[in-house]
């Protein structure tokens, strides 16, 4: 593979990583693109731009499970009640129609954020939605 090659699948896998992340920041959260960008490239920097980052390795979800917790419940979550609960949202998202969350860019996200919404209630109680 050529380095222009690699330069394309990297910017394929970093426009469908943001295109995934903005489509749920955005539901979810109310998140503008622009937002989502900032978060990325504070959060991945240019790891992005490199095709085969670990980033990669791992579904879009996976990286931002976190913001989906309340800030306040993120606050006071460690160990393993943290790590079930990440589990479980990133499990909330998945779906035999789209095998290893490959799902489309334009995914409607709004039967997954009432996955999420449950989960947030099963693991934290009442207070899931401040």
């Amino acid at each position: 593979m050529s380095s222009a090659d690699e330069t394309t699948a990297a910017g394929y896998n970093k426009w469908y990583y943001l295109a995934i992340w903005t489509g749920i920041l955005r539901d979810f959260l109310g998140w503008s693109s622009e937002q989502v960008f900032q978060w990325a490239q504070s959060t991945f920097g240019t790891a992005l731009d490199r095709d085969y980052d670990l980033v990669y390795h791992a579904s879009p979800q996976y990286w931002i499970v976190n913001l989906l917790i309340p800030s306040q419940a993120r606050s006071k979550l460690q160990g393993l009640p943290l790590v079930h609960l990440h589990q479980a949202l990133e499990h909330a998202f998945w779906d035999e129609r789209y095998p290893h969350y490959t799902f489309p860019p334009d995914m409607d996200w709004t039967p997954y954020k009432g996955r999420v919404t449950r989960v947030l209630q099963e693991h934290l109680g009442s207070g899931a939605n401040e």
